[in-house]
């Protein structure tokens, strides 16, 4: 049975509505955030009416397009003869992909920043061995290793051999890891992993399982995307977020465009909004031990106030020892660290919650909304709501 989302319950007779329809991923292969920009955006529209039809396979999307006379189509979809199938029919679309086709309006994440933003995460973690997982026949795979490849540069980037796609999909979940962990063994560690999409980073930590290799210890693993599967996961799965409610709501608009027959960019480019950090990307490229286990220390309690002795007493060396050895390695000292994941935290509150300032603080070992604006000002040169405007979707 299909869903109407995000319209209005005294909307226009079924026959003036304007049918929107909406086909591709699952939620269980996302947030949900995508879906709730386009339904948020048709909620606003009381002559739409969106027909959520995301479960239909591929294979049907035309059909199930021409059987509910719609108006008009958004679809999430990465192949281009999915995209091209429903094209066919004339109507007006939009299309959420990284795929470049011409007449077709699409939306897409900024390719560019996604991997600049990992290489930068990475690199900031002190990694000098990196790899890069995906199969290249899938749509965003090429695109985003090449775009990690420079912003890597001179570093090597490591790449699986993948067989041809045909043979790939053959391969038993067992062979597949038994693969991959073979690989994995033969690159230097620790290791920086970027996966293209969610199910090659799953496979990458089964892989590590598989081999021997703890994660993230021995091979940190970042994935482009979110879903509920990625925090479900042990260790949770670290992500680039790629602002899925603000590619939702520009798609929906850019049809509006087109319903009205207003100039529109053929191409709609959305920036992520940030990396998410969890476990499989909690473990520093360090190898001293002491300094290793204080940035995890500090990492995994920022979420409170922190204190220099409180971070010594987990690592067994003195203070005088640990300031050392930590400004050496990591580039600047304890107390700097702390601030800086204190910083992470609230950012990423900011531009994900509609939180209070209040609650922020408390969540991020502020204290108090007033040491955050203070803080804030300080290092960024501008207020908490200041951020929270320049970097949250709609």
């Amino acid at each position: 049975m299909e869903k109407a989302l995000g319209c209005s319950e005294k909307g226009p007779p079924l026959a003036e509505q304007r049918r929107v329809i909406l086909l591709g991923r699952t939620v269980a292969h996302s947030t949900g955030e995508l879906e709730r920009g386009i339904a948020s955006f048709c909620g606003t529209r009381p002559q739409w009416a969106l027909l959520d039809q995301r479960g239909v396979p591929a294979e049907r999307w035309v059909a199930a397009a021409q059987e509910r006379q719609v108006a008009g189509i958004i679809c999430v979809a990465e192949r281009v003869p999915q995209i091209e199938a429903l094209r066919s029919l004339g109507l007006p679309m939009v299309a959420v992909t990284s795929a470049k086709l011409p007449g077709v309006s699409c939306v897409a994440i900024d390719e560019e920043r996604v991997a600049r933003m990992a290489a930068e995460y990475f690199l900031a973690q002190g990694f000098e061995s990196f790899a890069h997982v995906g199969h290249p026949a899938l749509a965003p795979t090429p695109l985003r290793r090449e775009m990690y490849r420079r912003a890597l540069k001179p570093y090597t980037l490591h790449v699986p051999d993948y067989p041809p796609w045909a043979n790939y999909i053959r391969l038993t979940l067992g062979r597949s890891r038994a693969l991959h962990a073979a690989w994995l063994k033969t690159l230097p560690r620790p290791l920086a992993v970027f996966a293209a999409y969610q199910d090659a980073a799953f496979a990458a930590c089964d892989a590590a399982e598989e081999a021997g290799l703890r994660v993230p210890e021995d091979v940190s693993v970042l994935a482009v995307g979110d879903s509920q599967t990625c925090t479900l996961r042990s260790p949770a799965l670290s992500v680039v977020d790629t602002s899925d409610r603000q590619r939702g709501t520009a798609a929906a608009a850019a049809l509006e465009a087109i319903f009205e027959r207003r100039p529109a960019l053929r191409r709609t480019i959305v920036p992520p909004r940030g990396i998410t950090c969890r476990g499989s990307t909690a473990g520093p490229a360090i190898a001293d031990e002491a300094v290793s286990s204080a940035l995890r220390y500090i990492r995994s309690h920022a979420d409170r106030p922190l204190s220099v002795p409180e971070v010594v007493s987990c690592t067994g060396v003195s203070r005088r020892t640990l300031e050392m050895r930590f400004r050496k390695l990591v580039g600047h000292g304890i107390h700097d660290e702390i601030w800086s994941q204190h910083h992470r935290l609230a950012e990423q509150l900011l531009s994900q919650t509609q939180l209070s300032l209040s609650d922020v603080a408390l969540r991020t070992g502020f204290g108090s909304a007033a040491v955050l604006c203070q803080s804030f000002r300080r290092r960024k040169g501008l207020t908490p709501m200041e951020f929270r405007r320049q970097n949250q979707s709609n």
